[in-house]
């Protein structure tokens, strides 16, 4: 006995279609936490002063920053991530996920790379101090750009060497905000 209404058709098809879920992609999860993560810091870094007693830049002005500038930019990856969803469900196709070639070695090269990261942070931890912000932060930045973006030596050495550079000049001579110095008293 059929039904008139499935008459000629699969079970399949007779079931309605599902709404488009663009919340299930692990992408879409991710940036929805961060978002939460960042709108949580932001919200600290409101309840701090901005503004000294003397006028000056107070702690609280930089996280501001910071945070509002990291909730604009992860609405707006939630956003596109979103829409991406929604036009594959509309589609039908299923999400997509990147596949490594066979042979590539990606499985083992990521943990390595963490595990150097990792390793250079507690030296960088441990040499903030003795050896100050600046010079620590040029020693942080060229081991592990050399571990991240091998084979690009002047790049890197540029790197290392100008950010903390620039970062010395903007918080210690034109913010005067104090920073460890080290040995060499650059704080």
């Amino acid at each position: 006995m059929t039904f008139p209404q499935t008459a000629g058709r699969s079970l399949k098809a007779a079931r309605p279609a599902r709404a488009p879920r663009p919340w299930a992609d692990p992408q879409t999860l991710f940036l929805v936490a961060l978002t939460v993560l960042f709108g949580v810091y932001t919200s600290l870094a409101m309840g701090m002063d901005w503004k000294s007693s003397h006028g000056r830049l107070a702690a609280g002005f930089f996280p501001r920053i910071i945070g509002f500038a990291a909730l604009l930019l992860c609405v707006i990856a939630l956003v596109k991530t979103v829409r991406q969803s929604l036009r594959r469900s509309a589609v039908g196709e299923a999400p997509r996920v990147p596949e490594a070639a066979e042979g590539d070695g990606v499985e083992g090269q990521y943990p390595r790379a963490l595990l150097a990261v990792v390793l250079c942070s507690v030296v960088f931890f441990f040499l903030f101090e003795p050896l100050g912000a600046t010079l620590s932060s040029v020693v942080f930045l060229g081991a592990t750009l050399s571990v991240l973006n091998r084979g690009k030596h002047l790049v890197n050495a540029a790197v290392a060497i100008l950010l903390p550079v620039f970062l010395y000049l903007l918080f210690t001579v034109l913010l005067d905000a104090g920073m460890p110095g080290g040995f060499l008293n650059l704080g």
